[in-house]
């Protein structure tokens, strides 16, 4: 489902907001295994001799994503409401303009796996190891709503099958966990714009752009939505599993910018 509302104000106020609820499942189907590389994959089938277990929701599958935008033309200058002078005054306070743009999608879901020497399963099966979760309620070591990289890692191994188990067995976890998820990304960008009509239909533009503007910390793979899961460790074998692997998005940024247009 898809909702959009848009809306043009009177006095120079322009506001857009969207809102997607959606689903997305698949088997994985299109990847055909061609080398060892694949079998453990998120998005590698499971095994062929097993197809029903790939069925499962998409690492992709986004629940919720808000957008919302809105512009403002400030009233002052010539042809404005306040200060609606020409010349000097027009020059100063005339000409601005606010704009902002806010985002907000849904946690993507984890994947868990036990690689390497912990996987004691021939590679003609073509299979790979995918713990089950044992203890829901006990997935997260921490409250994801304040979690602490210096408290010790996010998850927990001991809701999961234990490495032991995997000798000559594949495990009874989903390919893709729709119920554990990482976390939501949010960001909210904001810019100021001068724009001073100059002679000659020249036109001088001052930009002061804030991206990040209230400094938010999504832990990201590489700084985008879309990633946030491969921020932490899933991998049971791995003596870091569940911890953070120090990638967040970017920072707070405030670039002023000029350009002249002719």
């Amino acid at each position: 489902m898809q909702v959009k509302l848009e809306r043009r104000f009177s006095d120079g106020i322009y506001a857009l907001v969207s809102y997607t609820l959606s689903k997305t499942s698949g088997s994985a189907s299109d990847n055909t295994q061609r080398d060892a590389l694949t079998w453990s994959g998120a998005q590698g089938v499971i095994s062929p001799f097993e197809r029903e277990r790939n069925d499962t929701i998409s690492l992709q599958d986004t629940p919720h994503v808000l957008s919302a935008a809105f512009v403002y033309e400030l009233p002052f200058g010539q042809g404005k409401k306040y200060a609606n002078e020409g010349g000097a005054v027009n020059a100063i306070v005339g000409g601005w303009q606010l704009s902002t743009i806010f985002r907000y999608s849904s946690a993507l879901p984890m994947f868990f796996r036990a690689s390497g020497t912990a996987c004691n399963i021939p590679g003609q099966f073509r299979a790979a190891c995918i713990p089950a979760i044992i203890d829901p309620s006990a997935v997260f070591a921490q409250d994801k709503g304040d979690f602490d990289p210096a408290k010790g890692p996010l998850l927990n191994i001991n809701a999961f099958e234990p490495i032991s188990a995997f000798n000559f067995y594949q495990g009874r976890g989903n390919r893709i966990e729709e119920s554990v998820r990482g976390f939501a990304y949010r960001n909210q960008d904001l810019t100021l714009v001068k724009n001073t009509k100059l002679p000659g239909n020249t036109n001088l533009q001052i930009r002061i752009e804030a991206f990040n503007l209230w400094n938010w910390h999504n832990f990201s793979a590489n700084g985008s939505a879309n990633n946030g899961i491969a921020a932490f460790d899933t991998d049971l074998a791995s003596p870091d599993f569940g911890t953070w692997n120090k990638t967040v998005t970017d920072p707070r940024s405030i670039q002023l910018a000029a350009r002249f247009e002719f």
